[in-house]
């Protein structure tokens, strides 16, 4: 053997092929770790979408339940109203039906009460402003949304005596 064929089997076919796998494993490995990360990231990212949209529709059920929670209790409330005002506006009352409805005042929800008698005519309101304040009518300024009010019907003896409107 000659000198330069000592020097080349230093670096044989061993080392060459071990050294092959060692960079293909290595690039392999690196391969799969970017494959395992991304799968884990879009895992994730699928996992926190599922609880967005559960955490957003968990919301959406409660704000439903209680706006019609508010609704019904609006709707008894209004009836309880109109229950009330009835012999006052059957008896022209308008001052006995201005304490009565004060308290209605003190509900947070309720922004203004409106009285009208049989003829559709206005008979008595009462509603907030920087204070209570009362009159036969609401004031046309006053900003009202029709959307969130209701309406009951008010009876003396299976009379109806006219209507109270609660926004």
């Amino acid at each position: 053997m000659t000198e330069g064929a000592k020097q080349q089997s230093r670096f044989g076919i061993g080392v060459k092929t071990s050294l092959i796998c060692g960079v293909n494993v290595l690039v392999l490995m690196a391969i799969g770790s970017f494959v395992l990360l991304k799968f884990q990231a879009g895992l994730t990212g699928f996992f926190v979408e599922e609880y967005i949209q559960k955490v957003e529709r968990t919301i959406e059920e409660q704000g439903e339940k209680r706006k019609r929670t508010l609704d019904e209790r609006f709707r008894l409330d209004t009836m309880i109203a109109a229950g009330m005002s009835a012999p006052f506006v059957f008896n022209m009352d308008d001052r006995g039906l201005a304490i009565a409805l004060k308290t209605y005042m003190e509900i947070e929800e309720v922004a203004a009460v409106r009285v009208v008698d049989s003829d559709n005519a206005p008979f008595f309101a009462i509603w907030k402003g920087p204070n209570v304040k009362t009159g036969e009518a609401l004031p046309e300024d006053l900003a009202l949304d029709g959307a969130l009010s209701a309406r009951a019907d008010s009876y003396v003896k299976d009379e109806k005596v006219g209507f109270v409107e609660l926004y």
